[in-house]
């Protein structure tokens, strides 16, 4: 069911800039737009297929800090950049 919302203008360019503001959190965090403009994120599943490990121990890198993640709502990401120099260093 739909319902209709009215909102001062003010309100709304509220929301828009909350909105705007998280993308850009996005952006930044995941080490910018690729040149096909998606951002190179990654689950933790992928990550784990990447690395060819299982994701227990990809929880174990996590957590020892060797690999950086960062949450959006409910889900972790990892930046594709962190997974390749994880394994440069390897």
């Amino acid at each position: 069911m739909n319902r209709l919302i009215q909102l001062s203008e003010e309100e709304l360019k509220g929301i828009i800039r909350e909105v705007i503001r998280e993308e850009l959190q996005i952006i930044q965090m995941s080490g910018g737009i690729s040149r096909n403009g998606v951002i190179p994120l990654l689950t933790k599943v992928e990550a784990a297929k990447i690395l060819g490990i299982s994701l227990p121990t990809l929880d174990q890198l996590i957590k020892s800090n060797q690999l950086k993640v960062f949450r959006i709502g409910r889900h972790v990401k990892l930046k594709n950049i962190d997974i390749e120099e994880y394994l440069n260093k390897k």
